[in-house]
């Protein structure tokens, strides 16, 4: 479907190919996959893993909790040796892991970059995380209920990055480390480029709107608290972690712009207030329940591809 959009605005390039069989050899990157992938429900209950179901109950959808479907779903908390705390709700994403190691298995030699919302298990499944990190988005509406709306609202739920790297690491994967999206741009160099930008001859509302969008990529309580978890093959000098690009550094533009990053236009993106939560202020506790004591009260404008 890309291929055929491409060509058809007269855009394919000769130099951009569409293989997903391998061998790989350069970096593969996953923006905000695996929390759009399918996850199990699960509960304990009088220290039993059950199930949680959807079920008819008369003419409306509703919730129903019983045995595990697949004995994968304990096996795969026995192997964390974590376990949801009694009477939490928690996720499971039995297809996220697959997909890491079949993807994984296909990189011959370079890296493998995977973004996304979550955490590493002993937090994930913290006993303090009552209720999960499922959530739903609509209109750019945050919800929690995905049996209303359905069809009609994206549904996601948050990654368990330690299962992750396991599966990368059966794939023969070595793990680089795993790091915040904010610290990851600090280190490539995003203050660099803010020097830059203030230097150069960009308009003011341009200027603004790029002033806003990095900001966003980094603020604690939004984008910023995506986790970049890097594992490589047969590049062991590989630290992109411990890079630190300095102001004025490397090529720029005539406007006085590092390159490495396309400049937006005023137009381009929409500019919220601080307060502008989009459905934040009606589920500000829950907000608080799934990320923690450290929210403090922002949302940021954009959500997450699942």
């Amino acid at each position: 479907m890309q291929r055929e959009t491409l060509a058809s605005a007269g855009l394919l390039d000769a130099r951009v190919t569409w293989d997903a069989s391998g061998p790989v050899r350069g970096l593969i990157l996953a923006n905000e996959v695996v929390d759009a992938l399918p996850v199990h429900l699960v509960t304990v209950q009088g220290g039993r893993l059950l199930e949680r179901y959807v079920v008819m109950r008369g003419d409306a959808l509703a919730w129903h909790d019983d045995e595990l479907s697949t004995p994968a779903l304990e096996a795969y908390f026995e192997r964390l040796g974590v376990r949801p705390g009694e009477g939490c709700l928690a996720e499971v994403n039995l297809d996220g892991v697959a997909w890491m190691e079949r993807v994984a298995g296909t990189l011959a030699e370079g890296a493998m970059l995977v973004l996304d919302y979550g955490y590493p298990a002993p937090e994930l499944y913290a006993p303090e995380r009552r209720f999960g990190t499922l959530l739903t988005y609509r209109r750019h509406q945050l919800g929690s209920d995905p049996l209303v709306h359905v069809g009609d609202q994206d549904v996601t739920a948050h990654v368990d990055f330690t299962s992750l790297a396991r599966a990368g690491e059966r794939a023969g994967l070595q793990t680089v480390g795993l790091i915040s999206q904010a610290a990851l741009l600090r280190r490539l160099g995003l203050d660099a480029y803010v020097q830059a930008l203030d230097r150069s001859s960009v308009a003011a509302a341009d200027l603004d709107a790029n002033r806003r969008a990095l900001q966003t990529l980094v603020e604690p309580s939004g984008l910023g608290r995506i986790q970049g978890l890097l594992q490589a093959r047969g590049v062991p000098d590989l630290d992109p972690f411990g890079r630190q690009l300095q102001a004025g550094s490397g090529q720029h533009t005539d406007d006085g712009v590092a390159p490495w990053l396309p400049l937006l236009q005023a137009g381009q993106m929409r500019l919220p207030g601080p307060l502008e939560a989009e459905g934040f202020l009606d589920l500000e506790a829950q907000w608080r329940e799934l990320f923690g004591d450290d929210a403090d009260g922002t949302a940021s404008d954009s959500e997450p591809a699942g």
